[in-house]
């Protein structure tokens, strides 16, 4: 294994990706929609509706439940504390944010060098099936991990501005 060569095809990887921005729509769409279902049931859903998240009994039921998965959260006032789990249940949302774009650029990867009839020269390259697949493979990784990455730094900077207090910590 070469790791020029994987490294030439990765970084052609995330020119291509680079030129054409609407592969890019896609992971934008599922990281805001990861982002703002949280924060729209958190909190302004008890703001619209005038009753706080910990009058619910099913939430604070559930919260006792999951106190093994958040033992900080216990010792939070109750509205504090049922913000924490909602944060806590919802950021597993965040890991389709990967799997969106790795799946999305793999894919316009593939369609754009057959519409831009370079599939066939990079098939006659001298590169082996797996050097190919390792470049494929990380070169949709890494936009992908980054946009997860970005997409989690907002999700804890919002929390930790809008949130309860505490809510962040716990």
């Amino acid at each position: 294994m070469v790791t020029a060569r994987i490294a030439a095809l990765v970084g052609k990887e995330l020119a291509e990706l680079s030129r054409n921005k609407a592969g890019l729509l896609p992971v934008l769409g599922v990281a805001l929609v990861s982002m703002v279902l949280p924060f729209f049931i958190g909190l302004a859903v008890p703001i619209l509706t005038g009753d706080q998240l910990s009058s619910d009994a099913d939430l604070v039921q559930a919260l006792a439940k999951a106190g093994e998965e958040l033992p900080r959260a216990l010792n939070l006032p109750d509205e504090s504390a049922v913000q924490a789990f909602v944060f806590h249940r919802f950021l597993t949302l965040l890991l389709l944010v990967p799997v969106t774009g790795a799946i999305t650029f793999a894919g316009h990867s593939l369609v754009g060098e057959k519409l831009g009839r370079s599939l066939e020269p990079l098939l006659a390259t001298p590169i082996t099936t797996f050097e190919l697949l390792v470049g494929k493979v990380i070169g949709a990784l890494m936009p992908s991990l980054g946009v997860m990455l970005l997409t989690f730094a907002i999700y804890l900077t919002g929390i930790g501005v809008l949130a309860e207090p505490g809510v962040l910590g716990a």
